[in-house]
This record gives structure tokens, C-alpha cells and sequence, in this order.
């Protein structure tokens, strides 16, 4: 187990530090009209304190994905010493590599904004423009392929939960139900974003239409093919363990591990879309010979997208093209970013309890007349001594294979 558990996590760990590092990394350089996220004009691309601020940034961000390649590997090699202390120590570290690591682009963001507005870079013939391509506007349903395509997979999830035998097996107290609703809980918003997909506004990149056609056809397309695949991945993991509970009345760890794996792959499809679509979109836009610049810089100016006159709820991201921005000025959306925080704070403070009182945990046996009554973390189970069969004490474990049906396996 323990090997298992450090070639899932350091896997994970790499995937993630090398994710951000291939997100964020090269917003030094000008791109699209823009350094660091911020529009600067041309002629002050090589001004002397722009090209310090953008070495500054390469230098610091190298250095942090690196420390923390370093360090999340490194904290893998706990689980070969206390897997809950692992537990605990890497979930921190996740916290604070990603809080730290935003902190780090959105802070060299409003350097380069205060930069700007001190030299009055302002492109006031761009400011507050709104542009619109008609021609692609007409055909925006028909870019992406059907989001219907989804819906094959919610009605087979719905479909096993009324099988008797999983309904047998939900209703015996067991913790099975948990998979079936994140099963079903994945499908739900990998179909909300097919059809939210399907209506989204277009981006208008060039003055010239192909151009747009061109990159929107490409994003919406790929976007929807790899939701599609990623939703039909979710179910073949779920399927799987509805098999095993429907032949064995019982998920061990292998099922466990297996059914985290195919989770798995449905992530790694999605970043390998996003890593296509920004290298695609690179390439087609390094042709464009007529690009649309718009100043909006001081909505952007924190790092997130703050405009109280857009209506949009969502809007593309600056620092991150394949990402979407939330609208901070709308009230709703600060009320849902604060509800968030809350659940994910909860949530965390809540497995840590449960990890702490897992490690922790004695295995309490009282016998009361005729009943006894065992408890430990979690479980609890009760009978009578009439249902005892036999009783033999042993020294070890027999070599057989064997299947619990209720508790769970520690070093103690």
C-alpha cells in the first residue's frame, strides 16, 4: 500500500507543479499585445524597468516550481513512514502551493499594472471597446459537436442505482453510495459545461474573420470532444464498481485503486486539451496580421476580472486563455467565491478531524448481559453472544484470502 500510495502521489505531485509551471510561465515575454497580462504598448516592450519586472518574474517563478518539484517529492517519501502524517503534511503543502503560487503571478500582474499606469501607457483609442464578429457570431451553436452526447451517460449512472442489487448494497450501511453520487455528480457538471460550451459567447481576436472562425472553431471543438471523452470515462469507472458490488457485494482496495484510476484519465484528457488548444491557438494567431487590442486593463488590475457594467457572470481569463474568470463586481458571484472558501475550509478542517481521530482511534468492547457492543472511529456493530458460532484465539493470520466486511485495517 504504501508503495502504491507514493508512485500516486509524487505522480500527482509532478503533474500538478508542471501544469502550473506550463500555464503561467512565459507571461514575461509579449504576447498578444501584453506582458504579464497587462497591455503595454509596443514601442515600451524593452523599456528598462518592463524588462526588469519580466526578468524578475521568470527568475522567481523558475525558482518556486522548482522548491516545490523538490518538496512535494520529497513529502511523498512520508508514506513510507506515517501515511496520516503524509496526509495532513501534503494537503498543506497543496494549499499553500497554489495560494502562494497565484500570489506570486497575481502580484508581478499589478506590478506591471502600476508600472503602466506611472508612465501613462494608456491605449485610449481601445479603451472600453466591445468588438463583435457577425459572421462568426451565426454560426456559434454549430462549432462545438453536440453536447447531447452527454446525456447517455447520466441516464446509464441512473440506470445502475436502481439495480436491486446495488440498491441491497447502498442499504446496508456501507459508504458505496459515495461513489455512485461523485460518479453522478462528475457526469452532471462535465454536461453542464458541454451545453454552457455549446452557448458560449465568442472571442473576437482579429479583425479579419477567418481568423476568429478559425480559433473558436478550434477551442469549442476540442473542448466538447474531450468533455465527451472524459464524461464516458467517469462511466466505465463507475461501471466498474457497479459490477464488482453487483458479483461481490463488496469493494476491497484494488477496486478502490482501480476505480481512482480511471478517475484519473478523464483529468489527464482535459489537460491535454487545454495544453493543445493553447499551443494550436498560438499558431494560428501568429499569423494574424490584423489583431484586436482592447484596454481593459483596470478590470484586471488584481488579478481577477472586476467589472461592475459587464453583465457576464464568466469571461475569459487573462492570465490563463483556456481558463474562465468570474465576474467579482456581481454580488452573486461573490457570494458563491465566500460560500466556496467556507465549504473547501470546512472540508479540510473536517478530514483533518477525521484523519487525527482515525490515527488515534481504540477499539472499545462492552459486553452488557447478553449483547455485546463493539465501537472503533467509525464503526459500530452489535450482536448477541446466542449468534457467536465459535471463538478460538490465534497467535497469526491464516494464509487465506479473506474479505472484510466491516471495519478497517491499521498498523495497530
Amino acid at each position: 500500500m504504501s508503495i502504491v500510495m507514493f508512485i500516486f502521489f509524487l505522480m500527482m505531485d509532478l503533474a500538478m507543479v508542471g501544469i502550473f509551471a506550463f500555464v503561467y510561465s512565459g507571461k514575461e515575454k509579449y504576447s498578444e499585445g501584453m506582458i504579464l497580462g497587462v497591455h503595454i504598448p509596443k514601442a515600451e516592450i524593452n523599456h528598462e524597468e518592463v524588462l526588469a519586472l519580466s526578468a524578475k518574474y521568470k527568475k522567481y517563478f523558475k525558482g518556486f516550481n522548482l522548491w516545490n518539484l523538490i518538496i512535494g517529492s520529497l513529502l511523498c517519501l512520508l508514506c513510507f513512514v506515517d501515511l496520516m502524517t503524509f496526509i495532513l503534511l501534503w494537503s498543506l503543502w497543496l494549499c499553500l502551493f497554489f495560494g502562494l503560487g497565484l500570489g506570486l503571478v497575481y502580484r508581478m500582474h499589478r506590478k506591471m499594472y502600476d508600472l503602466k499606469m506611472k508612465h501613462n501607457w494608456l491605449m485610449e483609442e481601445t479603451t472600453h471597446m466591445v468588438h463583435v464578429d457577425t459572421v462568426v457570431a451565426t454560426v456559434s451553436d454549430k462549432l462545438p459537436i453536440s453536447a447531447w452526447w452527454n446525456l447517455p451517460v447520466i441516464i446509464m449512472i441512473f440506470i445502475t442505482l436502481i439495480l436491486p442489487q446495488l440498491k441491497e448494497y447502498f442499504g446496508a450501511g456501507t459508504y458505496g453510495w459515495i461513489f455512485a453520487a461523485s460518479s453522478l455528480g462528475i457526469t452532471l457538471v462535465f454536461t453542464g459545461l458541454a451545453f454552457w460550451l455549446s452557448g458560449r459567447q465568442n472571442v473576437v481576436y482579429s479583425m479579419n474573420s477567418d481568423i476568429n472562425m478559425a480559433v473558436n472553431r478550434m477551442e469549442k471543438r476540442t473542448w466538447s470532444i474531450f468533455i465527451v471523452k472524459a464524461n464516458y470515462l467517469n462511466l466505465l469507472s463507475w461501471c466498474y464498481l457497479a459490477v464488482e458490488i453487483i458479483r461481490n457485494q463488496w469493494l476491497n482496495a484494488m477496486d478502490f485503486w482501480i476505480y481512482i484510476f480511471l478517475q484519473i484519465l478523464p483529468v489527464f484528457i482535459v489537460l491535454a486539451g487545454v495544453i493543445y488548444i493553447v499551443e494550436k491557438r498560438k499558431k494560428i494567431l501568429s499569423a494574424d496580421t490584423a489583431p484586436i487590442t482592447v484596454d481593459d486593463d483596470e478590470y484586471w488590475k488584481n488579478g481577477w476580472y472586476s467589472n461592475p457594467d459587464d453583465p457576464h457572470t464568466l469571461v475569459q481569463d487573462r492570465l490563463c486563455g483556456t481558463n474562465y474568470s468570474m465576474n467579482m463586481a456581481k454580488t452573486s458571484v461573490k457570494a458563491i467565491s465566500i460560500g466556496t472558501a467556507v465549504f473547501v475550509a470546512a472540508l479540510l478542517i473536517g478530514v483533518f478531524a477525521l484523519l487525527i481521530s482515525l490515527e488515534n482511534t481504540n477499539v472499545s468492547v462492552v459486553m452488557e448481559g447478553n449483547n455485546i457492543t463493539i465501537d472503533g472511529a467509525m464503526y459500530h456493530i452489535d450482536f448477541t453472544k446466542n449468534e457467536i458460532q465459535s471463538v478460538e484465539i490465534i497467535d497469526s493470520i491464516p494464509e487465506d484470502d479473506y474479505v472484510r466486511t466491516n471495519g478497517g485495517d491499521t498498523d495497530k
